[in-house]
């Protein structure tokens, strides 16, 4: 039975919002790492001013390549939950949420925070590189809050498949 939740409704707009500027961010880090290419001799001359011989500026111009590229699978990542956290609104305004297929659409947002977690690693190996070479950098500090959202995500899908094949033994019985 089709539901009128309001909240519901308002997450399912906001989803797709995030969904469009998640797009945004992709195309964005794409036209970065093109700039790099196409402005490498002027971008490698700020930075050999700005670090005045501290760093080889190729090295800095590598960084920001990096970080650009590192947007891409992250992007992906958050595409993928996105898109299969509105497919599960979706099913709960049509009054119907514990299914089989929403089962699979927890275990793909379980793996997709965990790619993101895994992009969050190599994002903090990556800063201790660029640190390490005299780069100026913003701190990474690991985070436990991701792996645990990662966990849930996956022992809920579990509960859904549990739960969806009991739903369908009882309506099978009836």
């Amino acid at each position: 039975m089709p539901t009128r939740d309001r909240f519901i409704a308002t997450c399912l707009t906001l989803v797709r919002v995030l969904i469009g500027l998640n797009i945004v961010g992709a195309i964005l880090a794409i036209a970065l790492f093109v700039a790099t290419v196409v402005f490498a001799g002027p971008l490698e001359s700020q930075l050999a001013a700005k670090y005045a011989g501290r760093i080889a500026a190729a090295d800095g111009v590598a960084f920001v390549r990096f970080l650009a590229l590192l947007v891409l699978p992250c992007a992906w990542a958050i595409h993928r939950l996105f898109a299969a956290l509105a497919a599960i609104l979706r099913t709960v305004q049509g009054g119907d949420p514990f299914i089989a297929d929403n089962a699979a659409r927890l275990r793909t947002i379980g793996w997709s925070l965990l790619a993101i977690q895994l992009l969050d690693l190599v994002l903090g190996a990556a800063t201790w590189w660029a640190t390490a070479r005299g780069l100026d950098m913003a701190g990474w500090q690991p985070g436990l809050t991701g792996w645990l959202g990662v966990l849930i995500a996956f022992v809920l899908a579990r509960v859904f498949t549990i739960g969806a094949r009991l739903r369908e033994d009882v309506e099978g019985t009836v």
